[in-house]
């Protein structure tokens, strides 16, 4: 809605949507910018595979804000 907005920086991008089918259904595909690396493998670089406080707190704050972002500036709820 707002590139401008600060924000935007946490929600990435839709590229493309498509559909196709498989032998068991249909699907739609999104295409969305390439990310970093996922939640699980960052979790795997810390002992016990626990994600130190700061870390989880850093990536609950980023996700709320794009939720809200999503919410009240696009309105799309988020679920």
């Amino acid at each position: 809605a707002n590139p401008d907005h600060p924000e935007f920086k946490h929600c990435y991008q839709l590229l493309d949507v498509f559909k196709g089918t498989s032998i068991h259904c249909k699907h739609i595909f999104l295409v969305t910018e390439a990310l970093g690396i996922d939640l699980h493998r960052y979790r795997e670089r810390f002992k016990r595979w626990m994600l130190p406080a700061p870390a989880a707190k850093r990536v609950t704050k980023q996700t709320l804000l794009a939720s809200d972002y999503l919410h009240r500036k696009c309105s799309i709820l988020y679920t």
